[in-house]
């Protein structure tokens, strides 16, 4: 997986909604956003009021920036709040692409999970803690979600602690037998 280009995605569930949530994450998210936002800035942990500027828009935007690497992916993040219909979500996402490729920068769509791979690569997050946010999104029941909460907490493996505790307690003295069998 590609770990240098800035991805781009909307992070907001499907369908309408009174807002809409668009994720960037990477080095040149920043200068991404700058192309497209009068007055956006990442230096610091803020929350900014901008201006979304495309062709025939002018759409009112808040920003949160989250500069790496104290982010999920730890690299600078931003998160974009704008209004929640689908169609403008995805205009946005290709009128950033867009302009970073004109920047000759690496801008693209984010593929499913990448966000999540990035954090778990980058040691954000363990590969349990990885897997666990795949299945809170995905979950379909309460029971699904409750399973999904107590894996991402790490309750599955706080109770097979003892359980390992004692298997390698076993190995060691198999070990030592083995080693010191003509004794």
């Amino acid at each position: 997986m590609d770990l240098e280009s800035t991805i781009i995605a909307v992070s907001s569930p499907p369908g309408p909604s009174a807002l809409g949530l668009i994720r960037l994450s990477g080095q040149d998210a920043g200068l991404v956003l700058k192309t497209l936002c009068e007055g956006a800035s990442i230096q610091q942990r803020c929350i900014q009021h901008v201006r979304l500027v495309l062709a025939e828009y002018c759409i009112p935007t808040t920003v949160l920036c989250m500069p790496g690497p104290h982010s999920y992916t730890t690299e600078d993040t931003l998160e974009l709040q704008v209004p929640g219909n689908p169609l403008l979500l995805e205009h946005i996402i290709d009128s950033m692409v867009e302009a970073g490729k004109r920047l000759g920068l690496a801008a693209r769509r984010a593929y499913p999970g990448e966000f999540t791979f990035r954090a778990w690569h980058y040691g954000r997050l363990s590969l349990d803690g990885a897997e666990a946010v795949a299945s809170l999104i995905a979950a379909e029941s309460a029971e699904e979600l409750v399973a999904a909460r107590h894996a991402f907490e790490g309750a599955i493996g706080q109770s097979l602690l003892p359980v390992a505790d004692q298997l390698a307690d076993v190995l060691a003295l198999l070990e030592t037998g083995i080693d010191f069998s003509d004794e």
